[in-house]
Parts: structure tokens; C-alpha cells; sequence
């Protein structure tokens, strides 16, 4: 009979290696920017709209998209 001889393997082996850090040079860091620039909205400019209708969106019950006005 054969005998096989077990060999232990190193426990930095069962670690995966980290992964990169992103290199894109056009993507700012996430901590300095947190949300997109946003221009800020003056009720000015809103004071003559005025609400002509609704619309709804709903799925039935096949998951068919309806969009009905009113």
C-alpha cells in the first residue's frame, strides 16, 4: 500500500488579495463630491405654471405597462 503524506498549506493562501483601487482619472473621489451640482430653483420662476392634468403609470396584473391622462 501507498501511503499519502498530507501538506499543510500556508494560511496567507486562503486570503484573496485585495482589490485595486479605481484608477479612472475622470471619476472624482466619492468623499469630496457627494451629489451632483444641482442649480438651486427660485419659486419666481414657478409663480404662473399652472396644473393642467395627471398622468398615471400602472402595470396590470400580466405586468403590461398603461399610462392613462386625465
Amino acid at each position: 500500500m501507498s501511503e499519502t503524506s498530507e501538506v499543510p498549506l500556508p494560511m496567507d493562501s486562503f486570503d484573496p488579495p485585495p482589490p485595486p483601487p479605481p484608477s479612472s482619472p475622470n471619476v472624482p473621489p466619492v468623499d469630496k463630491i457627494p451629489y451632483p451640482q444641482t442649480i438651486p430653483l427660485l419659486e419666481d420662476a414657478f409663480k404662473n405654471l399652472t396644473l393642467v392634468g395627471t398622468i398615471k403609470l400602472y402595470k396590470d396584473y400580466s405586468g403590461n405597462l398603461h399610462i392613462a391622462s386625465g
